[in-house]
């Protein structure tokens, strides 16, 4: 049977009537665009989900949208994980992305709050993000971060300066290793 849209959405596009015998799991937006065409009816794919399958299968349909920032996707990934057990593995070949791009994304998370909100906001990119995670002392970062954020530097000048910053870092233990070696 069709789903017939006049029965279940009301002018504004919100949901009437009874409890309906399907639910709706994925592809709102696109019920939402032919309501508005004036379409009556729309081809459906019919699955049998247990509530929590298809919450995943929903939330799955968002993190495949494009207008998702890195951020909003990193926290998508964590909620499956959390939430359905998921490893990174299987999170990868549901989604179709590398195991490594899955756990890139998540690392954002790690980030510190400043961080995240430049993210977020546009003012660095996710490979700004990634390049400053190689820095794991937290005010050098947000130092970086604050630098490609005002003068505008490209994801190469980021790396640049965090190999300069890592380099710096070990040159005092590789000369405390040399001393304790000569003794």
């Amino acid at each position: 049977t069709p789903l017939r849209l006049e029965e279940r959405l009301d002018p504004d596009g919100d949901a009437v009537g009874p409890t309906p015998e399907f639910c709706l799991v994925a592809g709102e937006r696109r019920v939402r665009a032919a309501h508005l065409a004036g379409v009556d009816e729309i081809p459906a794919i019919i699955c049998s989900y247990e509530e929590t399958e298809a919450l995943k299968v929903a939330l799955l349909e968002n993190i495949q949208r494009e207008n998702l920032n890195p951020l909003e996707e990193a926290l998508a990934f964590q909620q499956l994980l959390d939430g359905y057990g998921a490893t990174q593995e299987e999170l990868s070949i549901m989604l179709g992305k590398s195991r490594s791009g899955v756990a890139n994304t998540l690392r954002l998370l790690s980030l510190e709050s400043e961080i995240q909100e430049m993210l977020q906001e546009e003012q660095i990119t996710r490979g700004h993000a990634k390049v400053l995670l190689g820095i794991t002392e937290s005010e050098g970062r947000l130092r970086l971060a604050r630098l490609c954020r005002n003068r505008g530097l490209s994801v190469r000048e980021c790396e640049k300066r965090v190999q300069s910053m890592i380099t710096a870092d070990a040159a005092p233990q590789r000369a405390t290793r040399r001393k304790k070696a000569l003794a």
